[in-house]
């Protein structure tokens, strides 16, 4: 086993291994790789295909790490299927209730819209053609979907928000 990992038992469970990572700024002794750190018998044939070879590796890994299990990915299917999600689409996430004030500034949904309206913009262009601006808003404030049902005329709304911990309501 490398020693430069911390390895854990999860509790009840000898049998499996956890890799702990903790925050990379307090890593003391630091660890040999580390993101930028790319393996360097790949690196001359990623940096081809990339402008940031550190950021494509990490993206590759935290594909890999994060990949829907097959029941998983049925049930994301289906839902998307159901809520008639789209591409081209921007998400928006619009937290209230657990950051402002402590470690986030409150910014009105207007303010990420502009943000979306640019996206699209530049995608038309892009494309040479206009497209159905579809946004998928996510809130832990239900009425942020309601203030994006009654102002964002200009987009096809798509939204989710939780009304209570796993219990979540699809709106259209």
């Amino acid at each position: 086993m490398p020693t430069n990992l911390l390895f854990v038992r999860t509790a009840g469970n000898e049998d499996v291994q956890v890799v702990q990572l903790p925050i990379v700024d307090f890593l003391k002794p630091r660890p040999p790789y580390l993101p930028i750190a790319i393996p360097s018998d790949l690196s001359s044939e990623i940096e081809k295909i990339h402008g940031e070879p550190h950021i494509w590796w990490v993206g590759q890994f935290m594909s890999y790490i994060l990949r829907l299990q097959p029941p998983n990915a049925a049930y994301v299917k289906e839902a998307k299927e159901k809520m008639g999600f789209k591409t081209p689409i921007v998400g928006i996430h619009v937290r209230r209730t657990d950051k402002i004030g402590t470690e986030a500034s409150f910014h009105a949904l207007r303010e990420y819209m502009v943000h979306a309206d640019d996206y699209f913009s530049i995608q038309e262009k892009v494309e040479g053609r206009p497209l159905t601006r579809n946004v998928f808003v996510a809130s832990d404030d239900p009425s942020v979907i309601t203030e994006a049902v009654e102002k964002l005329v200009f987009f096809n709304k798509i939204s989710i928000h939780s009304c209570e911990i796993h219990n979540f309501i699809l709106c259209h």
